[in-house]
């Protein structure tokens, strides 16, 4: 990135305090979506434009330097980029979620709902999983009681 010239901003400049990702609802991908993609094309064979509803979409962002943005009107090297949404026909899973889903319904109890934790591990560690959910630090806990019996005394 040296030498690269990045595009005036008025925004001041901080410290980033921290990053978050996460999956986004089906309801929120259409709401923040400038557009719906309908059309496997990229351009309008009639006009020699990206075409509305198209893979390159104008209200996406422009990718010519002779165009401006249809959502926010700026330049190809100023406009960020906006997203656009498809509509598949069946829900598709994201296939590096799997795993952590399946980590999460494994670390809670199926016959009664609890976490599998012993009660110390819980009071303990509850505070860091309110705060942050998705660190795995209960997949390694002490399994729940209802998991693993204990044998009765001979």
């Amino acid at each position: 990135m040296l030498g690269h010239q990045f595009a005036y901003s008025a925004a001041p400049i901080r410290k980033v305090k921290e990053v978050q990702f996460g999956i986004l609802s089906p309801e929120e991908i259409k709401a923040i979506s400038v557009a719906k993609i309908e059309f496997p094309e990229v351009m309008d064979e009639t006009t020699h434009k990206p075409k509305i509803g198209g893979l390159m979409d104008p209200r996406m962002g422009t990718i010519d330097r002779n165009f401006k943005c249809q959502t926010c009107g700026e330049g190809m090297s100023e406009c960020p980029g906006h997203f656009g949404h498809i509509e598949l026909a069946r829900p598709v899973f994201h296939p590096g979620f799997i795993i952590k889903v399946k980590k999460i319904l494994e670390s809670i109890c199926v016959n009664c709902g609890k976490l599998k934790a012993d009660i110390v591990s819980r009071v303990v560690h509850l505070p860091l999983l309110v705060s942050h959910p998705t660190i795995p630090i209960f997949w390694g806990l002490s399994p729940h009681p209802m998991e693993n019996p204990k044998p009765a005394p001979r």
